[in-house]
């Protein structure tokens, strides 16, 4: 029998201590991990490579990771694609707004490694009953 491959999640941080730590953090779980150090390379990199789910950083250079999940959600491709923030700040009422208007759950660093898990896990099942849900 063909062998599933394991879910792909994009971890995407400034800081390069964060992403090499979900990487080990995600890797050890099973997971494959994609990383980019901004919002403009985890845009390209998920139109070229479609991850399972992403974690974002809200506090980025350049594109900020609220303006990454709004990108994200306006386009079509990305319908349904489950993403994670994770921040190191006090979050304002208008990134709050618009994690609240997307149901996406937000993580303070440092984070508890088995709760991410679970929000992870849970992300990828409600994935998978959503793209369900559109086939019939």
């Amino acid at each position: 029998l063909p062998k599933a491959r394991p879910p792909q999640i994009m971890a995407v941080d400034d800081d390069p201590l964060i992403r090499r730590l979900l990487e080990v953090q995600l890797t050890s779980a099973g997971y494959e991990i994609q990383t980019a150090a901004s919002g403009e390379e985890a845009l390209t990199m998920a139109l070229a490579h479609r991850p399972d789910a992403l974690i974002v950083d809200l506090i980025l250079t350049g594109m900020s990771g609220t303006e990454l999940i709004l990108q994200m959600k306006s386009r079509p491709e990305f319908n349904g694609l489950p993403i994670l923030a994770v921040t190191g700040g006090n979050i304002d009422k208008s990134k709050f707004s618009i994690l609240s208007s997307f149901a996406i759950p937000t993580f303070s660093k440092p984070w508890d490694e088995e709760n991410l898990f679970d929000q992870i896990e849970n992300a990828l099942i409600g994935a998978t009953i959503f793209a369900k849900q559109q086939k019939t």
